[in-house]
């Protein structure tokens, strides 16, 4: 796939979303919460399921004194016919 035709399928996929969203009253963005920063995931794309995938894109951020870069983040609200997938557990946590 070509830069220009990923390019004509994002916008593709984004507008099916926000059609979704539209049609079934889903919320329009999701606030995030990381690292004590607060941001909205909107609506890129739909799943085969009828759920919508929500995302943020790559960014520069910061963590405290730290310079990060935001890689990406994705949210999906699952549609019918869905089922949830195991989520990684750790024995200890350490989160920042």
């Amino acid at each position: 796939m070509t830069a220009e035709e990923r390019k004509v399928q994002s916008q593709t996929d984004k507008a099916s979303a926000i059609s979704m969203v539209e049609r079934h009253k889903m919320p329009t963005g999701i606030k995030v919460l990381i690292g004590g920063t607060e941001y909205i995931a909107r609506p890129v794309r739909t799943t085969g399921s009828g759920g919508v995938t929500y995302n943020i894109s790559a960014k520069p951020t910061r963590l405290g004194q730290y310079g990060a870069r935001f890689n990406k983040f994705s949210f999906t609200l699952l549609g019918e016919g869905s089922a949830a997938a195991d989520e990684v557990s750790f024995k200890t946590e350490n989160l920042a």
